[in-house]
């Protein structure tokens, strides 16, 4: 492509990932990344200019721009003399700003979209390993955290009782209620009494655990409670089983929410309720690398368009304040 200039924020592994990525295209890169991570950028370019120099390619293959500024910023989105394309990695106000602002060309990339892109002459088994390992790693990551999950948790929610607030939306005689994603089972903690059976799904063995041991005190499965393992995207529950569902706090963690969503349809009987607590549309990247998230949120509309795809019908939204300069979006939605 030429000259490939990549404006990023705090994460520096995107130095090495964009440089190479770059490289493999035949193309020269300018990076210029945040302040937050500007001495392990430096650090990462300049092993990489001198790897170039050892295997007798030029080092200004790769540059960084050593300005932090929003200045410097601004300069290099109007360089059309000098750059033949210009990327933002990033939020969705970096990437708003630069494709607004930016004289250069510029490839507009998604927002916390993950995806695995599979060429026709490709290996398939291959393919299929990629993908299991994304999915050991997310499993392996919440299995890490497992035990401070309910502390990083209040250090979002702050004191907002999310568990009160989705059982608040439980309809009177429900037989069946699920909660997807349990975690170490705060949700379904405050189920029992409100539904004849609660049924938690996770795809985490140690977040089971903890459910487990929160509802049980004891060894083996507690009462009228059912704990079962499994992936949201192929739940462990019969079509139908459910009167009442809830996703809390676990949609930004997926690559296809879609699937998620649609995947809960099949579980709900007609007429079913879902809950979906998420954090409204935000730009803190730094939840990417603290929590695990995929998506930086929803934004009202966006939700609405993810559950009429599903077919479900949205009976309300309502937006709850929360810490660290973050919003939660509870909505309540009927499985048509």
């Amino acid at each position: 492509m030429g000259v490939v200039a990549i404006i990023y924020e705090s994460r520096p592994n995107v130095t090495s990932d964009a440089a190479a990525l770059a490289l493999k295209a035949g193309s020269a890169c300018v990076l210029r990344g945040g302040k937050e991570a500007f001495r392990s950028n430096k650090a990462f370019v300049a092993v990489m200019r001198d790897a170039l120099e050892s295997a007798g390619l030029p080092r200004d293959c790769v540059a960084l721009v050593t300005d932090t500024t929003r200045q410097s910023a601004a300069e290099l989105m109007n360089l059309t003399e000098y750059l033949d394309v210009l990327i933002p990695r990033g939020g969705a106000g970096l990437i708003k700003n630069v494709v607004e602002n930016a004289k250069v060309p510029v490839i507009q990339t998604g927002v916390g979209v993950c995806h695995v892109y599979v060429h026709g002459e490709a290996d398939l088994d291959m393919a299929a390993r990629i993908i299991e390992e994304r999915a050991l790693k997310t499993r392996q990551f919440f299995n890490t955290i497992a035990e401070h999950w309910d502390t990083l948790s209040r250090e979002v929610l702050g004191g907002f009782d999310l568990a009160g607030a989705v059982c608040d939306t439980m309809p009177e005689g429900c037989d069946t209620s699920v909660d997807l994603g349990c975690g170490t089972g705060i949700v379904l903690e405050r189920m029992r009494g409100r539904a004849r059976q609660i049924i938690g799904v996770d795809g985490s063995p140690r977040m089971l655990e903890l459910s487990r041991r929160r509802l049980a005190g004891v060894e083996g499965e507690p009462e009228g409670v059912s704990l079962r393992i499994g992936e949201l995207s192929h739940l462990p529950l019969r079509d139908c089983e459910a009167d009442f569902a809830s996703i809390n706090m676990v949609l930004h963690h997926l690559s296809n929410p879609e699937n998620a969503l649609a995947e809960i349809r099949r579980v709900l009987r007609s007429g079913g309720l879902l809950v979906v607590a998420d954090f409204d549309r935000h730009t803190q990247e730094r939840m990417r690398l603290d929590y695990g998230d995929l998506w930086l949120g929803f934004d009202e509309a966006t939700m609405a368009r993810l559950l009429h795809a599903a077919s479900f019908e949205v009976v309300s939204t309502t937006r709850y304040p929360v810490e660290q300069g973050l919003a939660l979006n509870l909505t309540l939605a009927r499985r048509l």
